[in-house]
């Protein structure tokens, strides 16, 4: 004797699914949701199978989504010269934590020196560089990685020191 099963998938609100173009139930019970949507599609749902053999078994979940890191372009200001300080803020605008921060020089873990300071902030949602008297062998690529359990983000820019500006006056020959 064959038995037909019915799986009805629903959020716990009440809501039968599919309610949207996004998700999709499969005859065998699998919810599928597409492009989703933090704060829209996390939360509990409920799958009740019912067949003629017996009570109807439901099973509830949380569908919990989790975004990697975005981190806010920045860049380092033109005619930085020898001498000089300068500063950049890595600035992660979106995704969850816990996450950590690190600072890169070509590709390099960038470490903090006697001219060199990382401040970390916010639970690492903010991080700035600092880089004191600068000279050429500043000169490079520096990279912002903010890391969680989900993805990774990164940002680069690239810092030139100039020679020392001189300023020359022409002194009048008598």
């Amino acid at each position: 004797m064959m038995t037909q099963k019915v799986f009805e998938m629903g959020a716990t609100d009440g809501r039968i699914l599919p309610a949207n173009q996004r998700q999709h139930v499969f005859q065998n019970g699998t919810l599928l949701i597409t492009d989703v949507q933090p704060g829209v599609d996390d939360g509990h749902y409920s799958c009740e199978v019912r067949s003629q053999q017996g009570p109807p078994v439901s099973r509830t979940f949380r569908i919990s989504i989790r975004t990697g890191p975005k981190i806010a372009s920045f860049s380092f200001r033109d005619n930085l010269h020898e001498g000089m300080r300068t500063a950049v803020t890595c600035i992660v605008t979106a995704g969850d934590g816990p996450l950590t921060t690190s600072w890169l020089k070509n590709g390099h873990p960038l470490e903090e020196e006697q001219d060199t300071m990382i401040v970390y902030a916010d639970e690492g949602f903010v991080s700035t560089l600092t880089l004191k008297n600068l000279a050429y062998r500043h000169n490079g690529n520096y990279t912002c990685v903010a890391r969680n359990d989900v993805a990774s983000g990164s940002h680069s820019a690239t810092l030139t020191v100039k020679d020392q500006k001189c300023d020359f006056r022409i002194l009048n020959e008598k």
